[in-house]
């Protein structure tokens, strides 16, 4: 599972058999993307970013231990296609795969250097994340 947040604030998943072409998710838009009404003054990728950290708690609790491609922040040169309509985007998946590091690194130090990469508020280091029920 491959699970990847652009800078626009959408939610891309690919997934399959190690080896094949992955199979592609249609891509989920934050919802504040869809009406600014409901969220005043919430950022885009509050939702996305909160959405990494359920795939991974998820996952993680299904048996996936080993991470093929570890979390990273990637600036790509591919073109996002609009969130709308909601059409996978295969070229940007393989992209982010061929231009991740493979240095190990955990999440929340991914999530970090992405929201530093933005301009947006990051967590202290000595606070911890825990998941909520």
């Amino acid at each position: 599972m491959t699970v990847l947040v652009t800078e626009s604030g959408v939610l891309h998943r690919a997934h399959g058999t190690y080896g094949k072409l992955p199979r592609l998710s249609k891509p989920e838009p934050s919802r504040v993307l869809y009406s600014r009404t409901l969220f005043e003054g919430e950022h885009p990728l509050a939702r996305p970013i909160a959405g990494l950290r359920e795939h991974h708690i998820g996952y993680t609790k299904k048996g996936y231990s080993r991470a093929l491609v570890p979390p990273a922040v990637v600036r790509l040169d591919v073109e996002e296609h609009p969130p709308f309509p909601e059409v996978p985007h295969r070229e940007l998946i393989q992209a982010f795969i061929g231009a991740a590091p493979n240095t190990p690194q955990p999440l929340d130090t991914a999530i970090g250097a992405f929201r530093a990469t933005l301009g947006l508020p990051t967590r202290s280091a000595n606070v911890s994340w825990t998941p909520r029920a």
